[in-house]
């Protein structure tokens, strides 16, 4: 564990440099590989389930709408709630009534999941929060953050799916910071 701990502040600090400078940054194997095939199999487990994506057209966070626009976005997506550190988090979020675990979003979903438990993908999320977590006194527009929304598992099926070049949050909604992680190992 302190070995773990003391590579996300390795990483953190060499982070923080380039989103400083850049706007953005790249961690290449941040997370372990047994985990990254631990999520791919997890995510894979929910295929019928995720839901074309939609994009938000609008000038204001609260007057707009969503619309599916395969050849602006053309991945599908599952929600994931739960993991937060306040009781009430923004979002698309529901409370899960199980502290500190991930789940589906919509109930029928979950209600239809072959596991209970979603070990990889909160391993996962739990990488990215402690990486965000130390970044934040050192990055100063990311020192406001209190919570993370909810998770969202992406999966471009082929075919030119792809979402194309964009700029998150133009509507000001609060969000300080996106963070990706690709599953595929070859990446």
């Amino acid at each position: 564990k302190k070995a773990a701990k003391l590579k996300v502040l390795s990483l953190a600090d060499k982070v923080a440099d380039h989103l400083i400078k850049h706007g953005w940054a790249i961690i290449d194997n941040f997370v372990p590989l047994d985990v990254v095939r631990r999520v791919k199999i997890e995510a894979g487990l929910f295929k019928e389930h995720y839901e074309q994506s939609e994009i938000w057209v609008g000038k204001h966070a609260d007057v707009g709408a969503h619309l599916s626009v395969p050849n602006v976005r053309g991945d599908k997506v599952l929600w994931l709630c739960g993991g937060h550190n306040s009781a009430a988090p923004e979002g698309v979020t529901r409370s899960v009534k199980t502290i500190n675990e991930i789940e589906p979003c919509k109930l029928q979903v979950k209600a239809a999941a072959p596991i209970r438990r979603f070990n990889a993908i909160k391993e996962l999320i739990s990488c990215c929060d402690k990486i965000v977590e130390e970044l934040k006194p050192k990055v100063p527009f990311l020192s406001a953050i209190y919570e993370r929304s909810d998770a969202m598992l992406a999966n471009y099926p082929g075919g030119g799916s792809r979402f194309a070049r964009h700029v998150d949050n133009t509507t000001l909604d609060g969000r300080r910071l996106t963070v990706l992680v690709y599953l595929n190992p070859t990446w």
